[in-house]
C-alpha cells in the first residue's frame, strides 16, 4: 500500500509523513518510489526534505526534472535530471559523496542513471550535516511543496550506492537487502501503516493509504544473484 498526499489522493496539502531518523550524512543515498498526478506545492512537490532545508530531493516542474539540493558553508549545490511521466510509477534514487565540493550527484530514474545539469557554481566551504527531521511529501517550514500524488518504500543511506544496487532497488528489491549504511526505511509495503525497519515508527499526518503501490518483485524477473525480496 502506498500513500497519498494532496487534495486528490491524499487529505490536503498539510500530507507528510516524518521519520524519526535525523542523521544528515555528507554522503548519502536516497531511494524512493513515486507517481505524479500533479507537480505539487509552487512545481517543487517533495520527494523528501530535512529540516531548513539542508537537503531538497523531489519535483522541479519548471524544467520537466527532478532536482536535489544540498546546504555547504559557502555556496550551496543543485543539480537535476529529466523527471519520469506523469501518471505512472517511477523509481528515483540519487546518490551523492558529500566529500569534495567538486563532486556532483548521480541521479537515477528507473535504475538509469541521467544527465545531471547543475545550476550555478560549485558548492563550497564544508558540507552541512546539522541533525535535521526528514520530512517525506512536503516542506518541512511551511508545507508548501506537498508532494501530489503518491509515494512508497523511502530509503536512506549514509553510503554511496553502486550502479547494481540501484538498478535492484528499481526492480522491486526492498531497501532493506542493503543494510550497511541503511539509515531509514519507510516501509508502506503490505502495511495500512507506515513503519520504519531501522528506527521508530515515523508520524503521518494525512497521507492517506493507497491501494495502487509501486512495482514489486512479482512485476519484474528477479536481477542475477539477487534473492531476497520484499513481497
Amino acid at each position: 500500500m502506498s500513500r497519498g498526499f494532496n487534495a486528490t489522493f491524499g487529505t490536503a496539502t498539510t500530507d507528510r509523513i516524518v521519520s524519526a531518523n535525523t542523521t544528515t550524512p555528507a554522503s548519502l543515498s536516497i531511494a524512493i518510489w513515486a507517481f505524479r498526478n500533479g507537480d505539487g506545492g509552487d512545481g517543487f512537490g517533495a520527494f523528501c526534505e530535512t529540516a531548513s532545508e539542508r537537503v531538497i530531493f523531489g519535483n522541479w516542474a519548471a524544467n520537466d526534472a527532478f532536482r536535489f539540493f544540498r546546504i555547504w558553508s559557502g555556496a550551496d549545490g543543485t543539480w537535476r535530471a529529466p523527471r519520469g511521466t506523469a501518471g505512472e510509477w517511477h523509481h528515483y534514487c540519487v546518490t551523492y559523496a558529500g566529500t569534495a565540493t567538486t563532486n556532483n550527484p548521480i541521479m537515477y530514474l528507473d535504475g538509469v542513471s541521467q544527465v545531471v545539469t547543475q545550476e550555478g557554481v560549485d558548492p563550497s566551504g564544508t558540507v552541512d550535516t546539522t541533525a535535521s527531521a526528514w520530512w517525506i511529501g512536503n516542506r518541512v517550514a511551511d508545507q508548501s511543496k506537498c508532494w501530489d500524488g503518491l509515494l512508497s518504500r523511502f530509503g536512506l543511506w549514509s553510503i554511496v550506492l553502486t550502479q547494481d544496487q540501484v538498478t535492484n532497488l528499481a526492480a522491486g528489491a526492498s531497501p532493506e537487502i542493503y543494510p550497511t549504511g541503511l539509515i531509514e526505511h519507510i516501509e508502506t509495503l503490505g502495511t495500512t501503516t507506515p513503519r520504519s525497519t531501522v528506527t521508530t515508527n515515523p508520524t503521518v499526518t494525512g497521507a492517506l493509504g493507497n491501494a495502487n503501490d509501486a512495482p514489486t518483485r512479482s512485476s519484474f524477473a528477479s536481477p542475477i544473484g539477487l534473492g531476497i525480496f520484499r513481497t
